[in-house]
């Protein structure tokens, strides 16, 4: 192989979504990213299913679907001990983009992407995401420490995302930004390879969809921060921007395990368990495990032991329980087969059917598409997957939650004004790069091949993506 002497920079932005940024790029409020789409190409990008920000990024950063990355989810359901265990680094079981690039001799540097900790031993450099609970040991190598220190990185922020945005919290936000970018700086020029993740922008459009102006300033400094990074990338430098997924505005919420409880598939095992107990309980295993352990911690609420063993699920009579949904937006659902005495087909298709036939009660509109995991995964790790994937439409989402009230349909909890859609961004920029081109929407799972394609490294037959070659200018 002739090594290519090229340098790519990902720069990773959670829940970005042209929904957004387009009128603001055209209104000239970002510039960097307008000047990116007219001298590059731009175009939307499908996620994963689920089109969370786990199994995402991982789906972008190996080129596979889930079924080849034994995850679906941050965390997961253990129908064996009837309990959820939280993922981490080691339970993907696939090479990612540094992996191969480490094999071939080139030098890595990754900042910040969810999914990293405890880090992996690659040639250069990994700073593991706060998201992921990381309590100490959260880079690689350990000679990382000085520089990380000397720059005063910023690994998590003290902002309640669910409380009004105030000017304070959004300069915390952009400073751990800043942060993020200086380390990306230092590095830079050691390193081949180099992707830097802002996830912060997911939890602010959840929280605050609805104001505008505040979410324009946040992606207005965005587009600042960004700019004075380019200025620092060599011309033989290809730079992505891309999003794990897209948003949009929240118009209802399904509560999946209500609906499996109403419907005789869950059972509560003493009846003197009300569904307002059974809510409580449902409601700190949600509030908890959608916290790093580490924060959880700080905060004094509980330990990673015990996310995994306080939950909704403890209060499962399981010995009459057929079925129960994991997710916070997508719903997962885990059959338990101990006590499935019919056909586990018929049981699959009668739940698609009835999951399918539910409406938005304002609009009459169907809310979700149920599907079989063979219809979507493909892979060694096929039998790891839920049964069934409860996708929501545009504007919807499903949650595990039990609320109080036993309802099926509700209001969105915590005060969501926004949630995922399948389409994020993405963007190109560098050499033989075409300009000023729209392209048709492309995959999460196109991006890595593409950057290998960029090192001239050969694409593995095992990937689920292609290499993106309409992006290049014709020799």
């Amino acid at each position: 192989m002739i090594r290519n002497e090229v340098k790519v920079v990902v720069i990773g932005l959670d829940g970005a979504t042209w929904n957004l940024l387009n009128s603001w790029m055209e209104n000239g409020d970002l510039p960097t990213l307008n000047k990116l789409v007219q001298n590059g190409v731009s175009g939307s990008l499908k996620s994963s299913i689920p089109f969370l920000t786990i199994p995402a990024w991982k789906c972008y950063s190996t080129g596979k679907n889930p079924g080849k990355l034994g995850v679906y989810l941050f965390y997961y359901f253990d129908m064996k001990e009837k309990r959820i265990r939280i993922h981490k680094s080691t339970d993907f079981k696939a090479k990612e983009i540094w992996d191969y690039l480490t094999e071939y001799g080139y030098k890595s540097c990754i900042i910040n992407m969810v999914g990293s900790y405890p880090p992996k031993r690659i040639n250069g450099f990994i700073v593991s995401s706060a998201i992921d609970g990381v309590p100490r040991n959260y880079f690689y190598p350990s000679t990382l420490d000085e520089t990380l220190k000397k720059i005063n990185y910023i690994l998590e922020v003290d902002v309640n995302f669910k409380s009004p945005l105030s000017g304070n919290s959004l300069k915390k936000i952009i400073s751990c930004f800043k942060s993020r970018f200086k380390l990306a700086e230092i590095l830079l020029n050691e390193v081949d390879f180099l992707h830097l993740s802002l996830f912060y922008t997911d939890p602010v459009q959840h929280f605050h969809w609805n104001e505008k102006e505040k979410l324009k300033l946040m992606w207005t400094l965005i587009d600042k921060e960004l700019g004075k990074f380019i200025e620092k990338i060599g011309k033989n430098t290809y730079l992505i921007v891309m999003s794990d997924h897209g948003f949009c505005k929240l118009k209802g919420t399904l509560y999946i395990n209500n609906w499996l409880l109403k419907n005789g598939y869950i059972t509560i095992k003493a009846k003197g368990k009300t569904a307002e107990t059974f809510s409580k309980i449902a409601t700190f295993f949600n509030n908890i495990l959608r916290i790093s352990g580490r924060i959880a911690s700080k905060l004094g609420l509980a330990t990673k032991e015990q996310i995994e063993r306080k939950h909704l699920f403890s209060y499962i009579d399981w010995s009459k329980s057929v079925a129960v949904a994991i997710g916070f937006g997508v719903g997962l659902i885990y059959l338990n087969h101990e006590t499935i005495k019919s056909n586990v087909n018929y049981l699959k298709n009668k739940l698609k059917d009835q999951l399918e036939s539910i409406v938005d009660p304002k609009t009459g509109e169907n809310v979700v598409k149920v599907f079989n995991r063979e219809e979507i995964y493909s892979g060694p790790y096929v039998n790891k997957a839920p049964d069934l994937i409860v996708v929501p439409k545009v504007g919807y989402q499903v949650v595990h939650m039990i609320n109080r009230s036993e309802e099926v349909w509700g209001k969105c909890p915590h005060g969501r004004k926004a949630f995922h859609d399948m389409n994020g961004i993405f963007l190109v920029y560098g050499p033989n790069i075409r300009r000023n081109i729209k392209i048709a929407p492309i995959t999460i799972y196109d991006v890595a091949p593409t950057i290998l394609h960029m090192f001239n490294i050969p694409v593995p037959k095992d990937i689920d993506g292609r290499v993106i070659n309409e992006i290049f200018m014709k020799q």
